[in-house]
């Protein structure tokens, strides 16, 4: 997991996967746990681009009264699912 991706976006920042107070650091949470619950896969450049457009949606519901809490697990729960479907487009090796 390269937290480089993440720190792109806010530059100067320190990403914080164990005490996430922006967004940034909710996004890195969700790649760091993918990462490490698929070590064949792991994490590839441009997982993050996929994970922030769907956090970002997803976000945009937490004024209908969800936290953001279930909204990280939405978002590694569908990043999950999509990447089900193309892991092939991911990884590595091919």
């Amino acid at each position: 997991f390269r937290t480089q991706d993440v720190e792109y976006w806010i530059p100067g920042s320190e990403v914080d996967i164990v005490k996430p107070y922006r967004h940034c650091d909710l996004l890195a949470r969700i790649l760091f746990v993918f990462a490490k619950l698929n070590p064949g896969l792991s994490y590839v450049q441009g997982m993050n681009e996929l994970a922030a457009v769907i956090y970002h949606v997803l976000s945009l519901e937490t004024h209908s009264g969800a936290t953001l809490e279930h909204t990280e697990a939405d978002v590694f729960h569908l990043f999950t699912s999509i990447m089900v479907e193309q892991r092939d487009v991911f990884v590595k090796s091919l």
